[in-house]
């Protein structure tokens, strides 16, 4: 929606320590550059965790993450279809949630 917001998932990221990847829409927006990209038309990772901020789960999107054992899915909309293959579901608006998770994680270490 906004490109400042996706300074609230590279907040999460950098108290994770993990890399941040994206789908085809934050590259044509040009918010992220293509080597970001996860999915068919992008890379494929296989990361122990995934955690998916906002995420639909479009077909092409599934396809790049299928490496990964274990999948965290955070979207505002409970019928999204990235929760049918999520081990963890997140029914939240990134935006008020990911702020909260970061401090969490900052608080842990």
């Amino acid at each position: 929606e906004d490109q400042d917001n996706l300074e609230i998932v590279n907040d999460l990221a950098r108290a994770m320590g993990a890399d941040v990847s994206c789908s085809r829409p934050i590259v044509d927006a040009k918010w992220l550059e293509k080597s970001r990209q996860v999915g068919t038309s992008g890379q494929t990772v296989s990361p122990k965790v995934y955690l998916a901020c906002g995420i639909s789960g479009s077909f092409q999107h599934m396809g790049g993450i299928k490496g990964a054992p274990f999948i965290v899915a955070i979207n505002k909309n409970p019928k999204a279809p990235i929760f049918q293959v999520a081990d963890v579901g997140i029914v939240a608006d990134i935006l008020e949630f990911l702020p909260e998770l970061t401090e969490a994680v900052e608080q842990a270490k």
